[in-house]
């Protein structure tokens, strides 16, 4: 069990059994040109530093990023729509889980929406998880 693993339970809970949202993905420390025009989504790991839960286990939290693109200009219907779908893939309470590694969702919310560079609408969507994790 470790911070790996927890990463690898929500990332997994994105894409399987089906992708979630059919958007290109950009992820972390990869090369990605987002098509102009075309919405997409980054995904982050944020946890915070573990701390002591018991003899041999740590407790970690933290936020795994969702931070949606759409064409400016377009509205925000899709925008809510796909909290929706996000919401209801990572429900408040659902246990994750990746290599034995259980993560639960403790949260999932949105940030109001932005307009980044003129051609992009940015809604973020935090998922807020905690696990247990080995020392």
């Amino acid at each position: 069990m470790s911070l790996y693993d927890v990463k690898m339970a929500l990332q997994r809970n994105y894409y399987l059994p089906t992708q979630v949202l059919s958007y290109p993905i950009c992820r972390e420390n990869t090369d990605f040109d987002p098509t102009s025009g075309t919405a997409y989504a980054a995904l982050t790991f944020v946890p915070n530093e573990p701390a002591i839960y018991t003899n041999t286990l740590d407790l970690v939290t933290g936020i795994y990023n969702i931070e949606l693109f759409y064409p400016s200009n377009t509205g925000d219907t899709q925008a809510c729509t796909d909290f929706e779908t996000l919401r209801t893939r990572y429900r408040v309470g659902t246990q994750l889980s990746y290599n034995s590694q259980v993560v639960e969702v403790m949260s999932c919310s949105r940030t109001e929406g932005s307009i980044v560079n003129t051609a992009w609408f940015r809604v973020l969507v935090r998922v807020n998880f905690r696990a247990q994790i080995s020392r």
